[in-house]
């Protein structure tokens, strides 16, 4: 389960953890509340300690994933120390245009950021090899630089192929989170013969979208589907 942490205290993750959930993944992006985002219930220690308890007495594994935008480095930094500190894997994701968006400086890379990302991405790798818990492989930071050229160099295998199904809030589904769109389908009424039916529906999708993505989740799944020694040794 994936949640921005607003809901979590002691109570609320001792509950998650008796039912049986195994994994939870929480979004926190930001120290303090920013415009861009206001998820930062991880950097709260109770929080923390609450968490890894319910890891020790029910199984429960947390995740935390953050995102990388061009002015909050320090946040980056942040982080990292979280995350190396409580032990908790940590993911991160470049913020990158939904489909047809309109250029948001504050917000998005571009080819004039290669030196701001240069640092970022030599900041994160020697982390790792300090053995930081950050999950994803090397490439997703080094090949950010082939995404701002917009080449086309990774084939997206996400939802339609291996990857998850995407849920929104209202419990209905969405082909791709950078896509945001509301295929009407409730999640609810799936069968195992509806999901092999709109997996299959998804695939001429993700041809169409692969040069202007560089998702997160859709990379990683794409690169340890073929890197399963990787997986491994990428602390998940």
């Amino acid at each position: 389960m994936s949640t921005n942490g607003t809901m979590l205290n002691d109570e609320t993750i001792k509950r998650l953890g008796s039912a049986g959930l195994n994994y939870l993944n929480v979004s926190v992006d930001t120290f303090d509340n920013h415009s861009v985002s206001k998820k930062n219930a991880l950097f709260d220690k109770d929080i923390v300690t609450a968490l890894n308890s319910a890891k020790k007495n029910h199984g429960l594994k947390p995740r935390m994933n953050g995102v990388i935008y061009n002015n909050n480095f320090h946040d980056v930094k942040l982080l990292l120390e979280l995350s190396k500190e409580s032990t908790i894997p940590l993911s991160f994701g470049f913020i990158v245009p939904y489909v047809n968006d309109v250029a948001n400086d504050e917000i998005y890379f571009s080819e004039k950021d290669t030196e701001l990302l240069s640092e970022i991405v030599d900041y994160i790798l020697q982390k790792k090899k300090e053995k930081y818990p950050v999950i994803d492989p090397d490439s997703y930071f080094t090949n950010v630089f082939k995404f701002i050229k917009h080449e086309n160099f990774w084939k997206c295998n996400y939802p339609g192929r291996y990857g998850r199904i995407n849920v929104t809030t209202n419990g209905t589904l969405r082909s791709c989170t950078k896509k945001m769109d509301d295929t009407g389908i409730d999640f609810l009424s799936l069968t195992p013969v509806k999901i092999k039916s709109y997996k299959k529906s998804l695939e001429p999708l993700i041809e169409e979208c692969n040069r202007y993505c560089y998702s997160n989740c859709a990379y990683d799944s794409s690169f340890f589907k073929d890197n399963k020694v990787a997986f491994l040794f990428n602390n998940i």
